[in-house]
């Protein structure tokens, strides 16, 4: 799916990147998110609540971390924006009150629940 279907598809706030991976070889890079399905407009009452999603972005040509390191237990995504082939999640470090910045130039991206 293009960048813009996946922000307009998914809320991700309040979910945590769990991990990030990149693979020179392919140009991808795999987010897995410790994802608030509860936030979603599709939600149905009953089902699970939070889980693990994957989302791998390919064709990357760049990805830039601002403010610190994306991936821990204590840093939420507040927002995600699209602008021109670039994704951005912004994010903040509840713990050290931190604003930080995850940019992701990409063609696509595909979704799927890993586990």
């Amino acid at each position: 799916m293009t960048l813009k279907d996946f922000e307009s598809r998914y809320n991700f706030h309040d979910s945590f990147i769990e991990s990030m991976s990149y693979d020179e070889s392919k140009r991808s890079l795999t987010l897995v998110f410790n994802f608030a399905f509860w936030m979603q407009k599709d939600f149905v009452e009953g089902e699970e609540e939070n889980g693990l999603l994957e989302a791998t972005f390919h064709n990357v040509t760049s990805y830039e971390r601002e403010g610190g390191n994306p991936v821990g237990d204590f840093v939420g995504v507040l927002n995600t924006a699209v602008e021109d082939g670039c994704i951005s999640f912004n994010l903040l470090d509840d713990k050290n009150a931190v604003f930080m910045k995850l940019k992701i130039v990409s063609s696509s991206v595909e979704v799927k629940k890993p586990y």
